[in-house]
């Protein structure tokens, strides 16, 4: 997710340590009070989330809108833009795995 250009959005490097299994870390916050939407591009890494505040919905071609867990892991989306809603004074912190950074750490 990258709404560099609508949304307070942060991407940060990990320590040198965690490079083999982090491509790196990232914060999206909403500070309106009211929703923002858009649609999620794929990138085809696996996510480690967690959602404050009002809880994110997303919806997926063969999905109905479905509210998301506060602490969840997605991703691997490659043919599929789903589109997805942060709730005003809201926000998402978490962690893009490298490709097999995942599997190495669980």
């Amino acid at each position: 997710m990258d709404p560099a250009n609508h949304l307070p959005h942060q991407l940060i490097d990990p320590t040198p340590d965690l490079r083999p299994f982090v491509h790196h870390l990232l914060h999206t916050h909403n500070p309106s009070p009211e929703p923002y939407s858009l649609h999620v591009p794929p990138s085809g890494s696996i996510y480690l989330s967690y959602n404050y505040g009002g809880h994110q919905v997303m919806e997926f071609d063969d999905r109905p809108l479905y509210p998301l867990p506060r602490l969840f892991v997605g991703g691997q989306l490659q043919r599929q833009m789903p589109w997805t809603e942060i709730p005003g004074q809201s926000g998402l912190a978490g962690v893009e795995f490298t490709a097999t950074g995942y599997w190495k750490l669980v």
